[in-house]
Formats: C-alpha cells, sequence, structure tokens
C-alpha cells in the first residue's frame, strides 16, 4: 500500500525531458562509460607497476599522478565543451522565442482579419439565402397576383357583356 504511494510520487515528481536535456544525459553516459574505461586501465597499469617491485615508489607515484592529471584534464575539456554546447543550445532557444514572439505579434492581427471577414462572408450568404426565398416568395405572389388579375378582368368582361 505504502510503495504504490511512493511510486505514484516518484512518477508524478519526474519532470519531463527536452531534447536538450537528452542529450545532456546521452553526453553525461559516454562520460562516465570513457571515466569507467580510464580507470579500468589504470588498474591494469598499476597492475602491470605492481608486478615490477625493483621499480622506485616514486616513479610509480609520479606516473600514476601524471595518468591522474590526463584523465582530469580529459574531464575537464569535456566539461567546457559541454558548457559550451549548453550555452549554444540557451542562444539558439532565446532567437527561436523572440522570433516566435515576432511572428505571434505580425501575424495574430492577421489571423484575427481572416476570421473577421470569414465571420463576415458567412454572415453575408445568410443573408444573401434569406433574400433569395423573400425574392421567391414574391415572384410566387406576383403570379398570385397577375392570375387573380385576369381572373378578375374576366368576370369584369363576362359582366359587362352581360349588361
Amino acid at each position: 500500500m505504502g510503495s504504490r504511494g511512493e511510486s505514484d510520487q516518484k512518477a508524478s515528481s519526474q519532470p519531463s525531458t527536452t531534447p536538450v536535456e537528452e542529450e545532456r544525459m546521452k553526453r553525461l553516459e559516454n562520460l562516465k562509460f570513457a571515466l569507467h574505461k580510464v580507470q579500468k586501465e589504470r588498474d591494469e597499469l598499476r597492475r602491470i607497476l605492481a608486478d615490477y617491485p625493483g621499480k622506485n615508489l616514486n616513479d610509480r607515484n609520479k606516473f600514476e599522478s601524471e595518468m591522474l592529471m590526463m584523465q582530469h584534464e580529459e574531464v575537464m575539456t569535456d566539461m567546457k565543451k559541454m558548457s559550451e554546447q549548453i550555452n549554444t543550445a540557451l542562444v539558439k532557444c532565446k532567437n527561436l522565442t523572440l522570433e516566435n514572439d515576432w511572428y505571434c505579434r505580425s501575424f495574430c492581427p492577421l489571423l484575427t482579419e481572416c476570421f473577421e471577414l470569414k465571420n463576415n462572408a458567412q454572415r453575408a450568404w445568410n443573408e444573401y439565402k434569406g433574400l433569395l426565398r423573400d425574392q421567391i416568395a414574391l415572384e410566387e405572389s406576383i403570379k398570385e397576383t397577375t392570375r387573380f388579375c385576369g381572373e378578375a378582368s374576366m368576370k369584369i368582361r363576362v359582366t359587362s357583356s352581360l349588361r
């Protein structure tokens, strides 16, 4: 019961990763792998040096110190490159944000105008359909009035010829 709540809490507290963060994580894993490889090589060299008891202890310490310095320099170089890559990514992100803001300021009024035109066109279309219905009704009324007038004219002629 308690472990489910903890796993839910862990899942919800994990932030989503961005491509930049994923790239950094890959780079960190590569650095860890490289460090592990160098440590194995160092251990192997220590084992080899241990097999030579006649060697001077100072020489061995000096060698190990040089190896550690080389490893340190390599890690520091990699860290500097990673820092530069992060800075480059941040600059790109800032530029894209500025560009996105520009597009929003430039095209949002156009989109608003487009929606207004679309709504106006829809209103005009609905008005046109209403006017068309009115025109059809008027034409039918004219036909009916013409028919009634014709019938009335006929009745008037018939009544006047009978007198």
